[in-house]
């Protein structure tokens, strides 16, 4: 028995696109902002970062292969300061 698994729909940005244009790219990066850059995630590590100075600890994130990133995943507006 063939056992086959169709491609993610969505990841931590939302839904996937195989060829997004500009405002669903703008829609995934605004979802990651609003996931991980909220004033309470931004003031939870400020309070933490005594106690990395104090106690370092590794964070659960796995290592990032930058070889593996394609040129057409970064977003250009992204990398000019969002302006």
């Amino acid at each position: 028995m063939l056992i086959t698994t169709s491609p993610p729909t969505e990841d931590l940005a939302g839904q996937l696109y195989t060829q997004p244009h500009y405002f669903q790219t703008q829609r995934r990066i605004k979802s990651l902002v609003n996931r991980y850059l909220t004033v309470e995630k931004l003031c939870d590590r400020l309070q933490d970062l005594p106690l990395q100075f104090q106690n370092p600890q590794p964070r659960p994130w796995k290592p990032i292969d930058w070889q593996a990133i394609n040129y057409n995943q970064i977003n250009c507006w992204l990398l000019m300061g969002m302006t």
